[in-house]
């Protein structure tokens, strides 16, 4: 196996279906920017203990994030071929998520200043990947059909990540700080 093929030397890749597109193409811009979260989401992950709650959250939504990136690639309908992407389901599953990590927590009454431990600074920083995911997606759907959790999907993982650097900044001791006008 070699690790490159000199086939992208001129700004052109090619889909999961086949397809030469541009490496601009909003597909690439759209996979390259999970690529990015889920790396992100490895990093905080390797940080933990691999036995923890933590871990299992991030483990489920890394593979959850492969299967995006991998309907995203492809221009066609079902390119998973007989395994499903997202789905309502993973939609549900993180909206659990949020329910579940957001109940030891005191209510949020401002704008909170992303920072804190270094996990939970990681985990604001990965909740913006996610909002930028999310826009290019957005993107990507006014010109290509998109399968429809995608979205959803991206939007509340965003919550869930705002909810997990709380929860990190929690466990760790470390007080939020509220955003103040001078």
């Amino acid at each position: 196996m070699r690790f490159y093929t000199r086939r992208g030397d001129g700004g052109f890749t090619r889909l999961a279906s086949g397809e030469q597109v541009r490496k601009s193409d909003p597909r690439i811009q759209s996979c390259g920017e999970i690529d990015e979260l889920n790396s992100l989401l490895g990093w905080i992950h390797s940080q933990t203990d691999p036995r923890s709650k933590t871990a299992q959250a991030l483990d489920g939504i890394q593979r959850d994030l492969f299967l995006l990136g991998a309907e995203l690639s492809s221009s066609r309908t079902h390119p998973l071929k007989g395994r499903q992407g997202v789905t309502s389901r993973s939609v549900k599953k993180l909206e659990k998520l949020i329910e579940e990590w957001e109940s030891p927590l005191p209510p949020v009454r401002g704008f909170i200043i992303p920072r804190g431990h270094p996990l939970a600074a990681a985990a604001h920083l990965a909740r913006c990947v996610c909002r930028r995911a999310e826009r290019t997606v957005s993107v990507l759907s006014t010109a290509k059909k998109v399968r429809p959790f995608s979205l959803s999907y991206l939007n509340r993982l965003s919550s869930w990540l705002f909810v997990f650097a709380l929860s990190l900044n929690r466990e760790h001791g470390v007080s939020e700080t509220c955003w103040r006008p001078k």
